[in-house]
């Protein structure tokens, strides 16, 4: 019982990225709703063009023990992004 009311409020509290801009869930299994992946655009500011992609398992402890994020973004693949959206002068 316990563990279908964690995934039931994983599944409410999710949803609600649909409303941020340049956040993009996806579920690489749908039947499991406490494993998933978040991909973050975002839309203005230093990081603009840059996508940080990170992988979330919610465990069936939650909330006792928060949720495990590992960032699959490499630091080269975001400077390479923030650059290119930068002129550069050539003279």
């Amino acid at each position: 019982m316990a563990g279908s009311l964690v995934g039931w409020l994983a599944c409410v509290d999710l949803d609600s990225l649909d409303e941020i801009p340049g956040a993009r869930l996806t579920f690489p299994n749908p039947d499991d709703v406490m494993h998933f992946e978040l991909d973050i655009t975002p839309p203005s500011g230093m990081y603009q063009g840059a996508t940080f992609k990170f992988d979330v398992e919610v465990e069936r402890e939650y909330p006792i023990r928060p949720p495990k994020v590992l960032c699959r973004t490499k630091a080269r693949d975001t400077l390479a992004a923030v650059l290119a959206t930068i002129p550069m002068a050539l003279g």
